[in-house]
C-alpha cells in the first residue's frame, strides 16, 4: 500500500508543479508570489511521496504500517529486535543528511521574510521578490524526478527479496 500512496503524491505533485509552470509562464502574477503559493503544497506532497515510501521500505506487505507518515528516518519506527535496518533507509538517511533530500525536507521560510521589506505592491499580500530560499518550479520537478529514479530502483530491488 505505502508504494501506491507514494506514486499518488508524487503524481499529484506533478500536476502542481505543471500548474506551476502554465502559470509562470503567464506572467499574470509575479513569480516570487506564485512560488510562495506553490511551494508548500508540491513540497507536502513530495515529503509524503517519500514517507509513504519509507514505510513501504520497513514493511512492503504494509501489513504493520499504521499512525503517522514519516517525514524522515528519524521519524521511523524502531526496528524489532533482532532486525536489522535496511540499506535503503541507511541511504536515504545519508540523503537527508548532506544530500539532494535535505534541501526537501528543510522548512520553508516564512512568507513574511521571504520577501524584500519594501517592495510590496499595494494590490499582494506577499512580496514579490526576495531571496533565493523559495523553490521554484525547477527545483521541485527535479526533487519529483529523483524520487521517482530512487523509488524505481528501490522497487526493483525490494521486489528482489
Amino acid at each position: 500500500m505505502g508504494r501506491g500512496v507514494a506514486n499518488q503524491h508524487l503524481y499529484l505533485a506533478r500536476l502542481l508543479i505543471r500548474a506551476w509552470q502554465r502559470d509562470r509562464e503567464e506572467q499574470r502574477v509575479p513569480a516570487r508570489v506564485l512560488d510562495q503559493a506553490y511551494a508548500p503544497g508540491v513540497r507536502e506532497h513530495l515529503i509524503l511521496a517519500y514517507g509513504h515510501f519509507l514505510n513501504h521500505v520497513l514493511d512492503p506487505t504494509g501489513a504493520t504500517t499504521g499512525g503517522d507518515t514519516p517525514r524522515c528516518c528519524d521519524d521511523l519506527p524502531p526496528q524489532s529486535a533482532g532486525k536489522s535496518v535496511p540499506g535503503e533507509i541507511h541511504e536515504f538517511r545519508q540523503l537527508e543528511q548532506a544530500g539532494w533530500l535535505a534541501p526537501l525536507l528543510a522548512p520553508l521560510p516564512d512568507i513574511g521574510s521571504a520577501g524584500s521589506q519594501g517592495a510590496r505592491r499595494p494590490d499582494t499580500l506577499v512580496a514579490s521578490s526576495g531571496g533565493p530560499d523559495w523553490p521554484g518550479p525547477e527545483q521541485a520537478e527535479g526533487w519529483s524526478q529523483r524520487l521517482a529514479s530512487i523509488f524505481e530502483r528501490m522497487n526493483d530491488s525490494l521486489d528482489e527479496c
